[in-house]
Formats: C-alpha cells, structure tokens, sequence
C-alpha cells in the first residue's frame, strides 16, 4: 500500500491516541511507501501525541498474508475505497476489520458485526467505541476472525464465476 492523504491515518493515530492510557500494550503499525510526504506529516502528529513507543512504521512487505498473521485487528480510516483488496487479505487469515463506510468498497466486503465493524463514516466516537471493544475482548477478535474466514468464501473464483456466468448466461 502507500502512506497517503487519502488513506486518513491521521485520524486512527487521534483515534489510537484516545486509549493511549487504557491500552498502554498496544501498537499501532502501519505499512506502505511514503507518498507526497504524508509519513512526514503524521510523524509530527505522533510525536505530539507523544506516541513514538506506540505507533510505528513498518516499510513494505513482500508476503503480507504471513506479515497480517502477527496481528490482532485491521484498522481501516480511508477517505474512499475502490475494492480494497487489503480487507480479502485480511479475512483470508482471521483478521477482524474495522473500516469507515466510506463511498464505496469497503461496505461491499463487510458484513457489520459478523465479520468485522463498518463504521459510519467520519464517526470517530463510534470508531473508538469499536475498536476499543475489539482490542479488549479477545473471544469477539476470534469470532470475528473466524467469521471472516468463512464469509472470504464468497469472493472465491468459483463463486465470482459463478455471478460473472449468471449475469451474461441468463
């Protein structure tokens, strides 16, 4: 992925500061390049929040399926989404998500609160809300998780094709 404006880290790293307190243990990481200087911008915002011990970046990685495997949550706060492809990855491994509903994408992927949280978008209350619950609460991750995995299914090639015969065949 990329280190961009229009992928709003800005506002999970004001979320993320929120529960800095309460949740001392856990990190905030975040992978991609560097794009128009955004990391620059959000390592000030970290360093304000004095949350350098907290929030790191990562770089890139050529295996993110096994790099996703060592986490807890996806965090989505994106301005707009195409079809992120980045949530399928996420449920291919158990990774419970939660992501803004913003225009498009992401609502076409998550089914809320089976197999991941989709936020009203721009709500940070309710995004922390969520988070905080996911973060706290072992048993939802792993419910969540293995919801994901099993509703991954309908993104399979043979469903796809399935849709893709039914709508030019019938």
């Amino acid at each position: 992925g990329r280190i961009s404006p229009v992928k709003n880290f800005g506002e999970l790293i004001d979320i993320f500061n929120e529960m800095k307190y309460d949740l001392k243990d856990w990190e905030l990481h975040f992978y991609g390049e560097d794009y128009l200087d955004t990391q620059k911008n959000l390592e000030q915002k970290i360093a304000e929040y004095q949350l350098e011990h907290q929030v790191k970046f990562a770089g890139t990685t050529n295996d993110m399926l096994k790099t996703m495997q060592e986490y807890s949550i996806y965090a989505m706060t994106s301005e707009t989404e195409c079809f992120p492809m980045v949530l399928l990855e996420a449920f291919s491994v158990g990774v419970p998500v939660i992501s803004y509903d913003c225009p498009t994408g992401p609502r076409n992927i998550i089914t809320n609160e089976e197999d991941g949280f989709l936020i009203r978008n721009k709500d940070q209350k309710e995004y922390l809300y969520y988070l905080k619950e996911l973060m706290t609460k072992e048993d939802l991750r792993i419910k969540i998780g293995n919801q994901a995995k099993k509703n991954i299914l309908k993104f399979s090639n043979e469903q796809v094709m399935k849709k893709w015969n039914d709508l030019f065949l019938d």
